[in-house]
């Protein structure tokens, strides 16, 4: 609720009424939670276009944020040269996830672009993953699935049951 505070005044151009503002959205669905945030943005009269990222190219990040007021983005780059492309239309940038190696920072402050991100939306998807990653090494799932492709089956490389074992994970950072 929060981002979308924040989203929603930072697009808001003073003096300006009644245009409706466009948000592009270029990250994948990951469950519900970009749902709601369309639906949101809709509701405070946004018209929003989901249109994930295929391709990482400075050209075709600055061809597909063309117009837009604001970006719910992946990991797409955007140098000085995309935000000057988008410049001045372009309001805010919110990175869905954390980090923001791939805006220029300096760039986007100059332009009067804000910059964003969406800590802890992705946590459960880290999680997810962390936890798959475990399983996999415990068990040497890409051992064994290296040899099954080169045509050695031997199932006792198939790793230790997670039954009678304890597993943790450290935090990594």
């Amino acid at each position: 609720l929060a981002f979308i505070r924040f989203f929603h005044i930072s697009i808001i151009t003073p003096g300006v009424k009644s245009m409706k503002k466009r948000v592009l959205i270029t990250i994948p669905q990951y469950g519900g939670i970009l749902s709601n945030i369309a639906e949101s943005l809709e509701k405070l009269g946004y018209y929003v276009d989901w249109e994930p990222v295929i391709s990482y190219t400075e050209s075709d990040t600055a061809e597909n944020g063309r117009g837009y007021h604001a970006i719910i983005a992946s990991s797409e780059p955007y140098s000085k040269t995309v935000l000057e492309e988008l410049s001045p239309t372009l309001k805010v940038i919110s990175r869905f996830g954390v980090g923001y190696d791939n805006v220029d920072l300096v760039a986007a402050t100059k332009l009067g672009i804000a910059v964003t991100t969406t800590p802890g939306t992705m946590s459960g998807g880290v999680a997810d993953h962390a936890l798959a990653l475990m399983l996999a090494l415990g068990r040497k799932l890409m051992e064994f699935d290296n040899n099954m492709k080169a045509g050695v089956w031997d199932k006792s490389q198939l790793g230790r049951e997670l039954e009678g074992s304890t597993v943790g994970l450290i935090e990594g950072g």
